[in-house]
């Protein structure tokens, strides 16, 4: 997840979030998730409709039908996840918070009955449970991997994410400018070990010998690859 961060979008951003609308049938569970960020006082950290509709249809693209997420707050980016891989496929999201974990597990649920879509909550620190990923259902090659957890663990994720997609799979990591860190702004707020991090999975991932990569200059920076 992101840091408890307020972002100060651009007027580009802003337009096009007006502009941004989330599938009608997904609308009051999106409400629902955001509704329940808010009682957490998350809601600030919470991909925009632009971001995660960004994400979603590229996911459909790429004809992906499994998903792993890193990182799911109350479940607003699981839904669109859901939504894009539709009722055949599945979406495992890991959240380490307990309270964000039991308000996704609501969402999932919902989602569940409304729409015969699968979201699966797997609860504890993503190091930790993607190592026994097999043991949550998860598969053992998977089609799409999206990191939004622990900023000094991505690199972690990273090669969880190498060792369980193939050819064609997607992998996505948001907040890759890690608020200016990248780049050098001494008042990002984020630590060496979270910049020496985010620096290598960002060159690892804008390979164009192992990718087919783009990064999109979003308010955080989300970088989309598909694997060559």
């Amino acid at each position: 997840m992101r840091q408890v961060v307020m972002r100060e979008l651009r007027p580009q951003m802003n337009y096009l979030e007006e502009l941004s609308q989330p599938p009608a049938e997904l609308k009051s569970l999106l409400d629902q998730a955001r509704h329940f960020s808010d009682e957490l006082n998350k809601s600030q950290i919470s991909l925009s409709h632009h971001e995660a509709s960004l994400v979603a249809n590229f996911l459909k693209l790429n004809k992906a039908k499994t998903v792993v997420e890193i990182g799911a707050l109350t479940g607003f980016s699981a839904l669109y996840w859901a939504w894009a891989v539709g009722p055949e496929g599945a979406v495992w999201t890991l959240e380490k918070d307990a309270a964000h974990a039991q308000k996704c597990r609501e969402i999932a649920e919902k989602a569940k009955v409304s729409l015969n879509l699968s979201i699966h909550v797997v609860e504890g620190d993503a190091e930790v449970t993607l190592n026994a990923s097999a043991g949550h259902g998860i598969p053992k090659t998977v089609d799409a991997v999206f990191i939004d957890g622990n900023k000094a663990a991505y690199g972690k994720y990273l090669d969880w994410a190498l060792a369980h997609t193939q050819s064609g799979s997607v992998i996505i990591a948001d907040n890759v400018f890690l608020w200016g860190g990248v780049w050098g702004d001494q008042n990002s707020g984020a630590s060496p070990k979270q910049i020496e991090v985010m620096k290598s999975v960002n060159q690892i991932l804008m390979d164009p010998n192992q990718f087919l990569s783009f990064m999109i200059p979003t308010a955080e920076g989300l970088l989309l690859a598909v694997r060559k």
